[in-house]
This record gives C-alpha cells, structure tokens and sequence, in this order.
C-alpha cells in the first residue's frame, strides 16, 4: 500500500505519493462514514496545496459576472515578455479556437507569427501534480479483481487470490466483474446507466459561480455530443430515473484536479474535482470509465516516452496496459483530451516526443471536438442502445452512428454529410429536414414562416404579361411576390437524405410537389408546366426545382393520383408548408388544416405547353393560367392574434447587421457621444461613428411564439443585448454604464433596455454554460450580431463569422460595470472596447468527394475555386479524398497564396487533415507550401474557409494514391525490409549512425535490434514507427522519418535561400544550408526507387549447419524460408526476402536465437503474454527446448527483462526460496514487497519484484530462456559484419553484437591471438598508444590519444583488428591545439520547447557556457527560430556572486528563421578568452529556444543558468570591460543551443 485515496485519477496531472504507512491503513476505516470521509479529504487537500504550484493570471480583458473591470496601462513594460516562460507555455491554450494555424512562407518567418504559434500551442495540458499515485491503486484494484476473474475460469478459489493492500471493496459490483473495460483499464468500470449522471456541488468548496459553470460547460460538451445526461441530484433521483444505483458525482474544489475510474454504484456520492473547462473534460472522460491514452499499446507506431525524464514517482502513468486485458478500438489518438503533454511528470525535458513532426500538434492542442472520445464513452454507455435502436442508417468512411444534439444521426470526419451516412460532401445540416421524406424535393415558401426547419432556399423572378385578373387569391400565403409582370418565387428544398428504419415514407394520396435531381420519388409521376415569358427569368440564387430557365419558365412537377383527398396522410405537423393538388381538392393532413389558393400568370402568346402529370389548374382566356397549392398550418395556429417566429420566445436586442435586421425584428438606433467614438472601416454591422459620436442601429424582437426546429437558445458562451425587462432562460443579466460627452440624440424605434438620459447604460444577457466550439441551433438563414463573451467567437450551426470591435468612451472616465456582462477591454484612460461577431450563412458551393483507386482514377488535381484568379469570399469548401483501405495519399502543392495577418493567424485558411481522419488539422495559410503530405491513414480532408474581407490567388494541388503494400512502393511492412542507403530525413537532416545512440531506443547494439541491419547512417526501421526513420541529433535522441522512395518534393525549407546561397561554396561548408536550401545547393538528386513488385531475390544459400525445405529459383519481397539446424530441429531460422533483393540474417542456425527469441549474455529469451499460473509457466517454458523462467541476477539482466516485455505487465521470473532455475543461488534481489514468499513476479516497468506464493492464484505472462547448443560452423549472420567493423572499430566490445550477428569477424569463433601487429607511432603524428600489446587478437581494439597541448585533426583514434590482419581506419594525426578550433561544449543545435526572453542575457556556471582553453573564439554557432538580431557574448566571473566582467561580443543582425547559425568572426573582432570564462547569448529580438533539464542529472553540465538582472534595449547598451549583475531564473537547468569556437 502506497497511496492514499482507493482508485481515483488524478489528473491536470503530476501525481504525489505518499509512503507513510499509517495514513495508508488508516485510509480504509476513514470511508466508513460522513464526517471520516471528511478528514481523509482534508489530508488530501495539505498534500495536494503543498504540491501545488498556482499559475499567476494578469488578464487583460474583462468577461464575465461580477467583477471589476480590468485596466490595461500603455507602457513598454506591459509590451515586452515578463518572464523567461512567456514563449513555449506548458498550461494549456485555448482549445475553444478550434483551428490551429501556421503560417508558411515568408509571411511566416516574423517573430509575431512564431510567438502567436507558441503561445497556442500546449506542451503539457495538465499542471498540478495531484494526479498518478493514487491511480496505481486503482489499477491494482483493476487487476486484483481480473485475477479473481482468471482464478474462476481455471477452477481455483477466488479466495487463493492474495489481496492488495489497498481496499478495493468499492469496485467490487456485477458490471466490473462481467467483461473487460473501454480503453485500457483492466475491467470494465462501472457505468452510468440509461445515461443518467447525477451530480452535486459541494456546498463549501463550490459555492462560486464561475466555478459551477466551469463545470457545467465540461457537462455540457458530453451533453451535446453524446446521450449522457447530467441531473442535479436529489434523494429521489434513484426513483425518479430507474437506477441501479444511487451514486452521484460529487463537484469539489479542493487543489488538484482528479476523478475516480467509472461509476462507483456502491458509493452514495463519488467526489470529483475536475477543476473545470477541458481539463473537467478529462476529468469526466475518466469518471466515465476511460484511462490515459499514452497508456494505448498502439503508442509504440507514433512516440517515443522519455522515461529518463519523467518523474521516477510518475512513470508507471507511462506504462502500456496489456493489449490482451484492453479493449482496443483500433487506433492511437494523440489528440485525445485523455492523452498527456509532452511534459507531463517532466524532470526537466520532454517526457514524450511524436515521430512524426507533422503530428506533434496533435498533442499540443487537444481536439476540440473529441471525435474518438465521445465515439468511446458513446458505447461505454450504450447510446446506440439508450437512444437510437431503430436507426440503421450506415455510416461510411471512418463515421460512426451517434446521439448529437438530440437526434441520431452519423457523425462524420470534416466535411462529410451525416445526413448521408458520410458518402456525401456536407453542404448544409439536412438533418432538421429528416422528419420528412429521404428524398430530395421543393415546395413553396410561405409568407409567415419561410421555409420548412432544415430545408435550402432558393429564388428566381419569372417576367411576363400582366393580367386585368387577380394576380393571386384573396387569402394568398405563399412566400411569392406578384406584380403586374413578374413573379418573384421563393423556393424550398429539401436535399436528399438516407433512409433508415425511422424515415417517414411519402403515403398515398393526390398531391404535388416540385422536382428535385432530376427523379421522383417513389409513387410519383413526373410531368412539367412550361410558361411563355416575356423575358427570360432574373434573380435567380440558391437552389431551384428542377426546370428550365434560360429562355421560358419550366417547371417539373412530381404528382401521385393513389389515394383519396379525405383520407389524411401522414406528414410533418409542427410549421406551416404548401403543396400542390393534383385535383381540385386539397389533400387532407393529419394535425394540419389545408386553405385551397392559387397564382395567376398570363403567357406571352403561345399556349401553355404541359406534358405528364402536373398540379390542379384551370385556364381563361387562352392565355390566364390558375396554378393551385394548398398551404398547410398547424392546429390551432392563428396569424391573425399570434406572433410567430423561428427565434426563441423571449425578447431580446442585437445590433443591427449592415444588411438589416432578421425578419420580424424591429429597428431602432440612437447615436452617443463620446470621444473614442470609432467603428473599424470594414465593418458588416450598421454602427457608424463620425467627429466623436457613434450611432448605435439595432434590431429587437418581441415576444413571440416559436416555431420550427431552431427555437431555443443552447449553451454556449456569448451574450445578447435585454428587452423586455428580464433575460431569457439560461443567461444571466448585467450592466454597462458609460461615460459620454453629452446626452444621446437621434432616438427612434423599438430600442432595447438602458438608460438613455445623460449618458448611456446598457443591459445585457449573457451566458457561460457552454463551450464556444459547440455550434447554437439558431436561425441561419439571415445575418445577425452577437456579443463576445470571452475570447472567442460562439459558433452557430451553418453561419460563418468575422470579429469585430467598436471602441467608446470618455477620456479618463472609465465605465461602471455590474453582473455579467460581454467581454470587453477598457484601456485607464478611458478607452472601451466592444468584442462582438457579426455571423453570415456559410455558403458551401465548393469541394468534392474524391474516391482514388488503382482500378479507377489514382491522381486528382485540385484548386481553390476561381484559381488561377483570386477565390471568392465568404466560402467553405471541402475536399475529402478516399483511397481504399490500406492505401495513402500525397499532397503536393503547386502553387499556394493565402491570406494571412500579420499577428500570426490565417485570415483565410486551408486545413489539412493527414493523420486519424477524425481528427482536427493544421490550418495553414501565407505564401507558399513547399513538403509533401503524406496520409497516416487512406484519408485526406481538406477544408478552405475565406473571410469577407481579402483575398489571393489561392492554391493549386495535386492528390496521389499511394499503397506502401503494393508493388509500386519500395518497401512494404511499414518499412521494415528496406534495406537501401538513403541517410538523410524527409525534412533533410542528416542521420546519425546507429553506433553512436546505444542510449537511444534503438541502435546497432540493442540486443531487439540485431536482425534490422542498423547499419552506418543509413534510414530503416527496426520498430516504433510506420515508415523508415534515423536519429538525427545523439544527445537528444531525436528522430525523423525519412523519404526513402524519393516520391516526396526536394525543396528549400528556408525562405531566405537567395540571401543564404551566394555560390556553391555556400553549401559546401555549412551543413545547415545544405539541408535548408536543398534546391538551392543543387542536391535534388534522389531518383525514385524500384517497386518491391519488381524486386525478388534468389534460391538462399543454405548454411552447412541447417537444412530446409524445397526451395525455389525466385522469391517475392516478404516471401520467407526456415532454415533448421540439423541437430536440433527447435533451433530455426526464418528467413525474409527483403526489398532491396537481399535475404535477412542467417549465415548460421545451430547455437544461434530461435527466430522471435532475443540473445542475452550467451542465452536467448522470449516473452509469451499468456496469463497462466507459475506451474503452467513453467511446463510451458519446457516445452520451449527444454527452456525455465528467466532469472533476473542483477541490475542489468533485470532492466533487460524489464525492455523485453511490454511496459506495465506483470510477468513470472524464475526465482523459488532463493534459487534460480537453473540451480544458482540469488545474489541479489529487487523486491518492492513480499520478500519473504517463495515465488515473484515483476510487476512494474521499473523492474520492481513481488513475492508470491508459488502456488497461488497468480495468472500473469512469462518470460523464458534457454541455452542454445554449441555451434558446429563458425559463420557471421550478417553479410555486413566488416562493414560494421569499419564504420565503428568498437562494434566487437558489444557482447550480444558479436555472439549473435558477428562471431567470425569479431573472433568469437575460430579466434586467432596475435592476429594484427600494433604498429608504431610517428613522431609527425603527435600521437601515442594506450594498448601496451605488440599484436592484438581479432576483434581487439587498437586505442590512441592525442598528446598533452594536442588535439586530433585526422585518422582514426581506434582502430579494430581484422581478420585479414591489418586494422580498421587509418592512424591518427594531431596538431597544436592553439591551431585548432575546438567548440567549447556539444550543445545541441536544434529547435526546443521554450524559448529565452527578449532584451536580456543568458549565461551559467556550467560544463555547456565554460570555456575550457584560452584563445580566440572565431567561430560561433546556435539554433535561432526567428530572424532578428543577436549578441553572442563572453563572461568572466568576478569575486562577487553572480556578477560577471562583459570581455566583449559579437553582434549578429540577422540570425536567419528556423535553424542553426553559423558565424565566422571577421579577425578583429575576434574576443580574446581564458580557461574558466563563460559564453552567454543576448537577444535583442530574435527567438532562441531553450529545454528544460533535470538537475539531479544534468545540473553540472546545463544548471546554473542566470539571467541579467536588467533589460538591454540594444546591443550597445553593452559595455565591455563592465561588470553586471545576474540574478537566478525558473528552470535553472536548460539546454541552450549556442557554442563558441576557440582557436
């Protein structure tokens, strides 16, 4: 027992543990009651504040209730970074600005960009450390009871299983016991049923509204997206809903953030403290059963974890659970608000890094919309079955059915229709229509009403003759305007959407309705009406019937004649609509009451021209022709004493749009004076404001009667302006009073509610109960404004939206404030700014679905709508390309200009979506988008969205299906058999050679890797990862993948080529050039590589040791063959035919690893994660070539085991009373607990044993291992031992290498001493020998150093006997080390996770800023991400603490955007050094990135950092030969990227 509260998440997320004994046994009896539970949690909130470090907030902007208004003073100070974290924020962003931007090209290259993009983006979206230990407790929980599970289905008494020591009797119900849980935890936690959540909020500790509404938001977004239900909680809650349980959550506010795992049903109240926002959305995502992402078995495809970084308390939060005791979806989420940042338990650097950098937004902004979370907690809690029984309707291409917005439907990747299962591009929510029919048809709008919910409008104005008859009937409803020679139609239609087993079908009767893509539907026959024009028809916009009119007017009509006129039918009864007769009669409608009217149109000359079935008409004089519909109202509904609208009830005032106000609203304006009076130029509201006045237009509604689908405000965070004296329901009210010049003037109209006498006070209705990503269901169809209540716009259901600003006040007056009110900024001197949104219906008139296959199309090219001209305004398009399952996609770019602003966002934007197809993307916008894009799944979406207000020439791209299985790719399987020679990057950094990163995951000499020809630099993948990659900078360990079927774009990342790239020995003597301007330097030189469809091997040589089956002339790539030692028919070797026409290793099998076993120090392993009992462990392990249950005899062979089995899982090891298996005594031991017991297990990723009984009802997966026998050749595996040798003379010190790759080569086998005499050294090499041998034997390795004032220039410093009797490299050779420029520190030169503030300098007591020999520094190098300007600086320390003598700088104006700098310092301005000086780095205004480090570890060569204790505006502002003072910063330990080279 090692924490202290039973099963609870803690998350936002660092975890503390707690070791004291007594507070653990005393934990049990504290549950027992009210006021003992009270105490346990008082304990927990000392420990949880002690561990709590608060995030100071200096708010800018005021939003909200019942605060003061904050002031924003205009100095320098406020301007500039205050602290050394500004840039590279570990809190989390604001997740509700759903779109994640980067601007490319040079437009991007600005520091305001850069900073924008740091700023939103998260490295770690949880901060407390109130999160992981007590989650152990949990998991142990979880597993006590999945042991009791096993001990039942293998016939044992439950009660053999041995308890933990924590109490587990909370989790102890039917559900839990039934079956295996979501996500990752064990079993299945218990769930909240009928979707039913009861919740409470703490009396004490919750008593704050803004804290509650924090909390409801996060309810609200479940609410919205699921068929989860909150329900305040009463005692009769249990009744009121059916429950099995009268559980509860109980809302805290106490420190931390946590929740327990699932639905504790034994439990009457269940604490949570969620802490709001999307960090309660985590919170709730775990009290609905789901654990933490990173803990998905499916991490290993897209990061790497750090466990040298994390917090030793806090790695077991790191460890995968047991794909075999998951439930597993399928996928791995790295936007998934359950996933950690890449800092999370960070002991300094980045606890997490994502192979892929094109996905490392992903986890630096959480999803907004939690596609795959609400998908999981969806059937967690069964909505399907809760809500949607009878829905059928299938959804396609990565959709999946759900409960949304209180309806079932499909919820669909962007851009694709849930009306149409996902098939279709989304054009519009045909879901409020789906009460109809599933066709698609048109009928007449009417007056009062329009359209029908959910159905598209659309116009056209038809000219002809007038008429001395009446133009319409004396009751005339219909949305149609009849003049003397034109009509004006307004149209409805409603487009087509698929059927289920609840779509109403059209019954039998006699009616009309007008044409829709060119088919009726089933029961109808078509037919048309043509008329004779005058002119041809005009105005025409939106969607129209089917027809003709380019010359006459031609409608099609579709009509049925099947039924009687008095007998109703069924058709949706909630708001008036119009259709046609197909007799004199109108058809009767259930709940509706039918008016028979007509239109009068008189032709031109002709006759009126019909053909097939068509609506009820008569005609007069030849040439009048009485068209009849009949409108349909519901009953009871009454025009003539009824205010009807498709808005909410209650009153309310907007400002009024630039295109006036909504139908049925009233106007009113009045203009204030004051003297910051201003509206932006480009407005689309109707404020204008002139010589220090502003007129104020609105828009009011009264009360009314609502109709339609759209008639509730929803949650959300935004305001109203109040009429009528109160808010509606759900906003609560709130005031501002300004200050003005003088009394308002100009007063007219329906005004909303204020005070308009001396000065102006306006009343407002806001709410902050939602989310502004979840879209309001209002009406849609005409613009309107609404206020800001924080930061971001509230989005609406198809409407579009453009931010703007007005700006009162009086100078040094400020406003007065009270209640809750919208988001405002008022500047001391009395300056108020007004947030609100101007909202216009988004018109989606652009995009496809693309569908590529290699038996059809298998390029696409696509554009911007109008390209090459500049794209239109106001538009959303979508792209989504399908590719079959299996296959890729690539994106290039031909061409790319859209428009950005200059702070760092897209004012239009294109975002891709490459990686999960739910998952969100990147927007991009600027001026060009030079890499290849490349699908992680067959998947691509593209969304382009453009403003009202700029516009460019657009973009210009081209689509490629790819299938890395097929035969036009040159690898298969993810890249694990190719074999080819490409070393750099699909981002062109050099790689490093696998030799040099034995710490790193993978290396040469990782005993998992020794099969995967980890040879010299060269790209492969021997694991975690989905393509080819290579480590690209040792230190850091950090990885690229690279492009080895050269089917990418070469480009120039750097935007500044042409000033980098003055000739070729530009690229020639700097590296970072070569790999920043690679078209530039002329080194687009790969080809594209053969296809593995072309590629096959031949008969493999069969080793004189084995034998094999009958074996072919030719072999496929991945065609495999078993090679079997002819004396020991267990020991085999499977052989692969590899991509590049080679076999895989086996140049030996008898005494080798059996294929899937690992070697280790002379024995081989293997892990099996079959749960059995230690008995059957062993049987089994027997079976395997006579193989025991690994031991594990000391530190070494115990992280071996630890790597060789999957994180988190429990596995027997071969220890019984204090023997190994094989007879050996134990030595020493690793015991967490139970030492005394006869058996162990190894039950954590850090190798930690417990003691069991060896009998007991413990079933768990074990590790074997056997001694193979003696081998009868002596033979390498590998074809590449020399190769190895050569690129590393110390490949044959690496004992797993040699004995099972390299064993001849390296002298293992058939070993000859003496082998290469050593030769002697030269006086003119400086250089002398560490070996005192005369000859050394094979495999050995020959060592120089370089002697004392010396510094090695060429050669090698080792050297490796070969068997041919020479050495490996050539002899070394040194100079004078005053001629040698030598860096003072190997820094890694990359970009990092924060970056330094602006106008101060940097330095530190430290191994990375200390010189280490006098001189001269000639050369500079460091890693810039902005361009700006730079002073590289030398310190000396001083007798007095942390004051340092500036020797001088180096100033460099233009440290270039998003790379490492080179600076050759010009000879007299070279600075003079000492042995002992430190570097340091000022920065006027460039960016230069830092990580963070943990000093326990790395404090003597990063720690000590400091920072001048004053800003310097300048370089100049330095002065050399002065002393400064330095004071300490956060985060003392950092990894700066700057070295200085001395000669």
């Amino acid at each position: 027992m090692y924490q202290l509260f039973s099963s609870i998440a803690f998350c936002s997320l660092l975890i503390f543990a707690v070791g004291n004994s007594d507070l653990v046994q005393a934990s049990s009896k504290l549950r027992e009651t009210e006021k003992e539970e009270s105490i346990l949690r008082n304990v927990l909130r000392a420990l949880i504040e002690r561990n709590h470090v608060r995030q100071q907030k200096n708010s800018l902007h005021f939003t909200g209730r019942n605060a003061d208004i904050s002031l924003k003073r205009e100095n320098e100070a406020n301007k500039e970074n205050t602290a050394d974290d500004d840039l590279g924020n570990d809190n989390e962003g604001d997740v509700d600005n759903a779109h994640d931007y980067k601007v490319l090209g040079k437009k991007g290259d600005s520091k305001a960009v850069h900073d924008k993009y740091r700023k939103d983006h998260i490295k770690n979206a949880h901060t407390d450390n109130t999160e992981a230990g007590v989650q152990e407790e949990e998991e142990e929980c979880n597993e006590y009871y999945h042991q009791i599970e096993m001990a039942i289905k293998h016939g044992r008494n439950p009660d053999d299983v041995s308890k933990p020591d924590v109490d587990c009797e909370i989790y102890q119900n039917e559900k839990r016991m039934n079956g295996r849980s979501k996500r990752f935890a064990i079993l299945n936690p218990g769930v909240w049923d009928r979707g039913i959540v009861p919740y409470l909020f703490d009396a004490v500790s919750m008593y704050d509204e803004e804290k509650q509404f924090s909390r409801i938001r996060a309810h609200n977004h479940y609410e919205y997206w699921t068929c989860l239900r909150f329900i305040p909680y009463t005692e009769t809650t249990q009744i009121d809903y059916g429950l099995s349980h009268n559980n509860y959550l109980k809302h805290l506010s106490t420190g931390g953030c946590w929740s327990f795992v699932g639905n504790l049903a034994k439990k009457n109240g269940q604490n949570i403290n969620c802490c709001g926002n999307d960090v309660c959305v985590h919170e709730l995502g775990h009290a609905f059963g789901l654990n933490h992402e990173q803990k998905n078995p499916l991490y290993n495809d897209y990061l790497s974890v750090h466990y040298s970084n994390i917090q030793e308390s806090y790695k077991s939060q790191y460890y995968e659970r047991n794909i075999k005791s998951s439930w597993m979806f399928g996928y791995y989420d790295l936007s998934n608000v359950m996933h950690y940042g890449m800092y999370t338990f960070t002991t300094g650097g980045p606890t997490m890094s994502v192979f892929d950098p094109d996905l490392e937004y992903l986890v630096k902004k959480t999803d907004p919309y939690q596609y795959y979370l609400f998908s999981e907690v969806s059937q967690i809690t069964d909505c399907k079955g809760l809500k949607c029984g009878d829905f059928t309707l299938t959804c396609d291409n990565s959709g999946y059915q759900a409960y949304i917005k209180d309806q079932c439907t499909c919820r669909c990747p962007e851009g694709l229709d849930p009306a149409m299962g996902c098939r279709t591009r989304y054009d519009g929510d045909r879901m409020l229509a789906s009460k109809w029919p599933s066709d698609s048809f048109t009928i007449l709008g009417t007056q009062t009403t329009g359209c029908p919910s959910g159905f598209y409008e659309g116009s056209l104005t038809q000219h002809h003759k007038d008429t001395k008859q009446s133009h319409v009937s004396s009751i005339f409803s219909a949305d149609v305007i009849s003049e003397p020679t034109s009509t004006a139609y307004n149209f409805c239609t409603k487009k087509k959407t698929d059927e289920d087993a609840t779509s109403l079908n059209w019954p039998a009767g006699k009616y009309c309705i007008y044409q829709q893509d060119e088919v009726c539907p089933s029961g109808f026959t078509s037919g048309y009406i043509q008329y004779d024009d005058l002119e041809n028809p005009s105005n025409i916009s939106g969607i129209l019937p089917n027809g003709q009119f380019e010359s006459d007017s031609r409608f099609y009509f579709c009509c049925r004649s099947d039924g009687s006129t008095s007998s109703p039918v069924n058709l949706p009864s909630g708001e008036p609509f119009i259709i046609f007769p197909s007799t004199r009669y109108c058809q009767e409608v259930t709940g509706m009451t039918s008016n028979r009217q007509y239109l009068r149109i008189k032709n031109d000359q002709e006759l009126l021209h019909t053909n097939g079935d068509i609506p009820y008409m008569t005609i007069s004089y030849t040439v009048n022709y009485k068209l009849y519909f009949c409108y349909y109202s519901p009953l009871g509904f009454d025009v003539d004493s009824t205010s009807y609208s498709r808005w909410p009830a209650e009153p309310f005032s907007l400002i009024k749009a630039s295109t006036g106000c909504p139908k049925g609203f009233e106007s009113g304006q009045f203009v204030e004076y004051s003297y910051y009076s201003s509206v932006s130029s480009d407005t689309y509201s109707s404020l204008s404001s002139s010589d220090q006045s502003l007129q104020y237009q609105f828009c009011t509604k009264p009360q009314t009667t609502p109709i339609g689908e759209q008639t509730t405000w929803g949650p959300g965070s935004y305001c109203i302006i109040r009429s009528g004296g109160s808010c509606p329901e759900g906003f609560s009210e709130g005031s501002i009073s300004l200050v003005d010049s003088q009394p308002p003037s100009d007063i007219s109209g329906s005004l909303p509610d204020g005070s308009y006498d001396d000065s102006i006070t306006l009343h407002f209705c806001c709410r902050e109960d939602g989310f502004t990503r979840n879209p309001l269901l209002i009406p849609n169809r005409e613009p309107f404004i609404l206020f800001k209540e924080t930061s971001s716009c509230q989005k609406v259901d198809d409407m579009s939206f453009e931010e703007e600003t007005y700006t009162v006040g009086t100078k040094d007056n400020v406003p007065t404030t009270s209640g809750h009110i919208p988001k405002i900024l008022a500047r001391s001197y009395g300056k108020v700014y007004f947030y609100f949104c101007y909202y216009y219906p988004t018109t989606y008139d652009c995009g496809e679905i693309i569908h590529l296959s290699t038996t059809g199309q298998t390029v696409v090219d696509i554009s911007s709508p109008q390209y090459p001209l500049p794209y239109p305004s106001g538009r959303k398009c979508y792209w989504n390309i399908i590719a079959p399952p299996g296959f890729k996609l690539k994106l290039d770019f031909d061409d790319f200009d859209i428009v950005a602003y200059s702070d760092g966002t897209c004012e239009d934007r294109l975002e891709v979506r490459h990686s999960l197809p739910g998952q969100f993307g990147l927007s991009y916008c600027g001026d060009r988008f030079p890499n290849t894009v490349i699908t992680e799944e067959n998947q691509l979406g593209l969304t382009f969205e453009t403003s009202l207000r700029n516009s460019a020439k657009g973009f210009s791209a081209r689509v490629t299906l790819l299938n890395e299985n097929d035969s036009s790719f040159c690898y298969t399987n993810n890249g694990e058999n190719y074999r080819g020679k490409v070393d750099i990057t699909r981002r062109f950094a050099k790689c490093v050679p696998w030799s040099e990163v034995k710490h790193c995951l993978s290396s040469t000499y990782n005993p998992m890797d020794l099969d995967d020809d980890l040879l010299n630099n060269y790209c492969r993948n021997p694991g975690h990862g989905t393509r080819p990659w290579c480590i690209t900078n040792k230190y850091l360990c950090t990885r690229g993948y690279c492009d080895v079927c050269g089917i990418e774009k070469c480009y120039d990342i750097f935007d500044d080529c042409e000033k980098r790239v003055t000739d070729m020995l530009s690229c020639e003597r700097d590296p970072e050039v070569q790999r920043g301007c690679r078209m530039s330097c002329n080194m687009c030189n790969q080809q594209p590589q053969t296809g593995v469809g072309s590629v096959t091997c031949g008969m493999p040589v069969v080793p004189s040791d084995s034998t094999s089956g009958v074996l072919k002339e030719s072999y496929s790539v991945d065609e495999t063959v078993v090679l079997s030692c002819d004396t020991n028919a267990f020991e085999t070797q499977t052989i692969t035919c590899l991509a590049d026409g080679t076999w895989s290793n086996a140049g030996f099998t008898c005494g080798r690893c059996k294929t899937g076993w690992i070697p280790y120090q002379g024995q081989c392993y293997k892990a099996f994660y079959d749960e059995v009992d230690r008995d059957t462990a062993v049987t089994r392990c027997a079976s395997e070539n006579n193989a025991i249950l690994a031991s594990s005899r000391d530190a070494k062979e115990n992280g071996f085991l630890t790597s060789l089995v999957q994180d988190g899982v429990y596995f027997w090891i071969g220890i019984e009373d204090n023997f190994w298996a094989d007879g050996e005594p134990v030595e020493w031991t690793n015991y967490k607990d139970g030492s005394t017991k006869s058996c162990a297990y190894i039950a954590d990723g850090d190798g930690k044993w417990r003691g069991t009984s060896c009998s007991s009802a413990k079933y768990i997966p074990y590790v074997c291992s056997y001694s193979p026998q003696a081998r009868k050749i002596c033979k390498d595996a590998s074809d590449n031992c020399r190769k190895y040798v050569n690129a590393d003379a110390q490949a044959c010190t690496n004992d797993e290498f040699v004995w099972h790759t390299c064993p001849k080569t390296c002298g293992y086998c058939n070993q000859i001493e003496g082998n290469c005499p050593v030769p002697s050294v030269t006086l003119e090499s400086n250089t002398e020998l560490v070996n005192s041998d005369s000859a050394l034997a094979i495999g050995d390795v020959l060592q120089y150093r370089c002697k004392s004032g010396y510094s090695h220039t060429q050669g090698d410093l080792y050297r490796a006997c070969k068997r041919i009797g020479s050495f490996t490299g050539d002899p070394p050779k040194c100079s004078v080390s005053s001629t040698v420029p030598e860096p003072n520190n190997n820094a890694p030169l990359l970009s990092m996770g924060k970056s330094l503030s602006t106008r101060y300098s940097y330095t530190g007591v430290n191994a990375m800023m200390t010189i280490q020999k006098s001189g001269k520094i000639v050369k500079w190098q460091f890693y810039s991400e902005t361009d700006g300007t730079v002073a590289l600086q030398v310190w000396r320390p001083t007798s007095t603490d942390k004051t340092y003598t500036l020797i001088g700088q180096n100033e460099i104006p233009d440290s270039f955007v998003g790379g490492i700098r080179t600076f050759e310092v010009p000879t007299e301005n070279q600075i003079d050094v000492q042995n002992g000086d430190l570097i340091g780095i000022f920065s006027l205004n460039a960016e230069i990135p830092f990580e963070r480090c943990d000093t326990a570890t790395n404090g003597e060569t990063y720690g000590s950092v400091v920072r001048s204790a004053s800003k310097k505006y300048s370089v100049s502002d330095w002065s050399v030969s002065t002393q400064y003072t330095f004071q300490d910063v956060s985060d003392s330990c950092r990894i700066i990227p700057v070295t200085a080279f001395i000669l």
